[in-house]
């Protein structure tokens, strides 16, 4: 319906005053304008409150950090904003020059580059408190990870805005295109070692202080940098693993594990005889009986190899410290061969096998 159609609902004063013209635009033209400013503020103000409303909920039952980012994003259009959005829809009515449309657009434009990146370092700040701001190498991850996405979203918005101006940023792009790959080359490591240490951090797959083996190294971690993860090995020494090879190899982690089974494995001599075999499954099961943290499972005589007498343990020790198996391994070996030397047993050539896992 046109605003003259509009007007004749009204009674005659009331038609003369809503079609009354002003700059151009009836005074129905400018309340139409007002009544969109209004209807736009209320639907910003719903819509935040809903959402900051319905998240801060879900965030007290929950352990994601998902809900604390929505709610920061939500929270990041401050009231400034999303009133001059509203003035520029409710501008959208009424009739005005091509300049002030073009300026009031700018404006718009520029506003909103700048909300966004607003928003964007406020969610790396959450992210970042959320996974140790207080770490020194975690502050300077996020210093880098800022001043890339600063650079991507002022290039995003400023291309945006030359487009509206009627300049084709598409020249600049190119007459930059010789710069951006020299760029893009120097940078393209920093940047992929940037992604790698957040994807570490967010994914959680080590922390500081987990005992872990990657292929053929193993050893517990101490740090986890932007670049490198260190870790230091059972015999000491320190070994440097790139942060690619955490993201791209399969990772064993043994801090994740609350307990951790044991299967310990004996060949004894084929001369063996068979009362001795019996006699020694009830000394294996003391042995680990007194173990701290220790469930003993089973121990069998399970097989006849031809390398020896098979004789089977299996055991669980309830403590995540994987230092803490190996220790109590090593002292269910020590006394396993105590007793051997004390009872005359003789091992197979094969000896003593004790394979671990997490349970």
């Amino acid at each position: 319906m046109r605003y003259n159609e509009m007007i004749d609902f009204f009674p005659l004063p009331m038609q003369e005053f809503l079609g009354f013209v002003l700059f151009g635009n009836t005074i129905l033209t400018y309340l139409s304008a007002l009544g969109v400013f209004a209807l736009s503020i209320l639907c910003w103000i719903t819509v935040q409150y809903t959402v900051r409303t319905w998240f801060r909920a879900r965030a007290l039952k929950t352990a994601t950090i998902l809900d604390d980012l929505a709610i920061t994003v939500v929270a990041s259009f401050k009231p400034p904003f999303y009133i001059y959005f509203s003035f520029f829809l409710g501008l959208q009515v009424v009739y005005k020059p091509k300049a002030v449309e073009t300026i009031a657009l700018v404006i718009l434009l520029l506003w909103l580059t700048y909300e966004c990146l607003s928003m964007v370092q406020e969610v790396i700040t959450e992210v970042s408190m959320r996974f140790g701001d207080k770490k020194r190498n975690v502050k300077a991850a996020v210093a880098l990870l800022s001043i890339f996405l600063t650079i991507i979203i002022w290039l995003v918005g400023g291309s945006i805005i030359l487009a509206n101006l009627g300049i084709d940023p598409t020249a600049l792009i190119a007459g930059l295109g010789i710069g951006g790959i020299f760029l893009a080359f120097a940078v393209q490591n920093i940047v992929g070692d940037l992604f790698q240490y957040f994807a570490i951090r967010m994914d959680n797959p080590v922390t500081e202080g987990d005992f872990i083996a990657v292929g053929d190294l193993s050893g517990k971690v101490v740090k986890i940098g932007i670049r490198t993860t260190r870790l230091v090995a059972l015999t000491g020494e320190e070994i440097v693993i790139h942060n690619k090879d955490l993201t791209s190899s399969r990772v064993q982690n043994y801090g994740k594990s609350e307990r951790r089974g044991g299967l310990l494995t004996l060949y004894l001599s084929l001369q063996t005889p068979a009362a001795k075999i019996e006699a020694l499954l009830p000394l294996i099961e003391d042995i680990v009986q007194k173990q701290d943290k220790t469930v003993f499972e089973r121990c069998n005589y399970v097989n006849i190899a031809q390398t020896g007498f098979v004789i089977e343990t299996y055991f669980r020790v309830h403590d995540h410290s994987y230092e803490n198996f190996l220790n109590v391994k090593q002292r269910i070996l020590l006394d396993i061969l105590r007793v051997a030397e004390k009872k005359g047993y003789v091992f197979a050539s094969t000896g003593i096998n004790l394979d671990s896992f997490a349970n």
